[in-house]
């Protein structure tokens, strides 16, 4: 199955970076910087309780559109339709996802072209 064909959902991506300017103390401070990209986001894995009291965790993917590769990274938060005016993301708006280790590129194994940009996440608080 293509999964580019799944990518029709709006994400936002929010990138921090310890760049913004120093806070009292002189030290830097958080940056946001957002970016929207057709994606989908799926569970893989819900929540349970086991028999003998052992509780298993959701798990989630990500599939970003190819233009993404390269600008998702550990750490960054998802927005899974999130929406952004004149640059700046609306609060409270979509369901946000904090990306679980490094994301990593599907390639079409006949032509090697990148076909979309896969992570695994988790929910975030």
């Amino acid at each position: 199955m293509d999964t580019r064909r799944l990518l029709r959902e709006w994400i936002v991506i929010e990138h921090i970076e310890q760049d913004g300017p120093p806070d009292a103390m002189g030290d830097p401070t958080e940056a946001p910087t957002y970016t929207r990209w057709r994606g989908y986001v799926w569970q893989t894995q819900a929540t349970e309780e086991t028999a003998n009291g052992q509780i298993a965790g959701e798990t989630w993917e990500l599939a970003l559109e190819r233009g993404a590769a390269g600008l998702l990274h550990a750490g960054d938060r998802i927005i899974q339709f999130g929406e952004l005016v004149d640059g700046e993301l609306v609060p409270d708006v979509g369901e946000s996802f904090d990306v679980a280790g490094p994301p990593w590129v599907a390639r079409n194994p006949r032509t090697q072209l990148v076909e979309y940009v896969h992570a695994r996440l988790e929910r975030s608080a």
